[in-house]
């Protein structure tokens, strides 16, 4: 592989992944300080941003994150694959949020995969995260 491109495929995965890391913290940050820990029970799709779901998986993703770097340093897969794993579960979740809202008949503007500009923010790195997985050999 030419050293640009290898120099490209790295940096932008260093830059996923220090994102990844500085993103976690500042969203558990925002999470701990903005939130209650106890919500009704009628809130329950948006379970994943509440409270100490939040912070767990604000902490997950810290692990992912670190991983993800040290898996590009070493040049390791198998570091690279929690971060996907992670990735498609959030999306899963973002999936199940989205149906269990339309069913409640609450706001499309709320819902990620309804409004046409969450749809392009949600599924932008899906690309980007293949690219890297196939890169880090």
């Amino acid at each position: 592989m030419q050293h640009y491109l290898r120099f490209y495929i790295k940096f932008h995965s260093y830059v996923i992944a220090v994102a990844t890391i500085i993103g976690s913290i500042f969203l558990a940050a925002v999470l701990y300080q903005s939130t209650d820990f106890l919500y009704p029970l009628e809130e329950f799709y948006d379970y994943r941003y509440m409270g100490s779901v939040g912070l767990v998986f604000g902490v997950i993703w810290l692990t992912v994150g670190i991983s993800l770097f040290y898996g590009i340093f070493k040049e390791e897969k198998k570091f690279v694959y929690p971060f996907v794993a992670m990735y498609m579960i959030e999306l899963f979740l973002l999936v199940l949020r989205d149906i269990i809202m339309i069913w409640q008949n609450k706001r499309w503007y709320n819902m990620v995969f309804v409004n046409p500009f969450g749809v392009v923010m949600a599924l932008c790195k899906y690309p980007s995260v293949t690219k890297n997985i196939h890169g880090a050999n």
